[in-house]
């Protein structure tokens, strides 16, 4: 599954980027210093270095950081989203742009924490609002623990595996924006990863308030 966003700015055709979702995730060495996995390593990031030289979703994006070192995020740009017989245009800000690719970039890649929404990244929805963003999360969540039942396995319905997931991506978008930092020279790719952890805040924090955000989206119980 192969999906392309492409960008330009006044006029220029900046790089284009091809997603395969399903890519091979066997881990790589990155170029940059900044890729390796001891660079501001997740807290709860469960790899070892002895096993794995360099972060998987960093490698991921060393490309991307390297294209929009020079752009600031407030610079407009075109971006074009290709995806199965979806195509997506907006005019916005890089920051918006960089944020809705970096978030399939790294729920696509080999972390072991990011890679539990790589079926969220199958069905990916550029620039969502936080209202999608929680209704796919919860959809995702709801239809992960039905197979648990049908599995014989004990299901959670209450929506707390779903805050403990919320959790840990606050916590790998943090170090993430800190590793992001000491690479690039301008303030795009950063705040990209700033706008996705604040996107991902204000999901979790609708969940605490879900009957209201989320009952003109529900199907109604007969």
């Amino acid at each position: 599954m192969i999906i392309t966003y492409r960008f330009s700015q006044n006029d220029r055709n900046l790089q284009s980027f091809e997603i395969d979702v399903d890519r091979d995730t066997t881990p790589r060495a990155g170029r940059a210093e900044w890729t390796r996995l001891s660079r501001r390593q997740c807290s709860n990031c469960p790899l070892k270095e002895s096993e794995v030289s360099h972060c998987p979703p960093a490698v991921d994006l060393e490309d991307l950081v390297a294209e929009f070192n020079e752009v600031m995020s407030y610079e407009k740009v075109l971006v074009t989203v290709d995806m199965n017989e979806r195509h997506v245009i907006k005019d916005c800000d890089a920051q918006s742009a960089l944020s809705a690719l970096v978030g399939l970039i790294m729920a696509s890649s080999a972390c072991p924490i990011l890679g539990r929404l790589k079926g969220m990244a199958r069905t990916h929805l550029p620039f969502q609002t936080v209202e999608e963003t929680l209704f796919r999360f919860i959809g995702a969540h709801h239809l992960g623990q039905l197979l648990v039942e049908r599995r014989g396995g004990t299901p959670d319905w209450t929506l707390g595996g779903l805050n403990e997931l919320f959790d840990e991506l606050m916590v790998v978008n943090k170090a993430f924006k800190d590793r992001i930092h000491s690479a690039a020279k301008q303030d795009a790719a950063m705040n990209a990863i700033s706008a996705l952890a604040m996107h991902t805040l204000g999901a979790q924090l609708s969940l605490e308030d879900i009957e209201e955000e989320l009952a003109a989206f529900a199907i109604p119980a007969r």
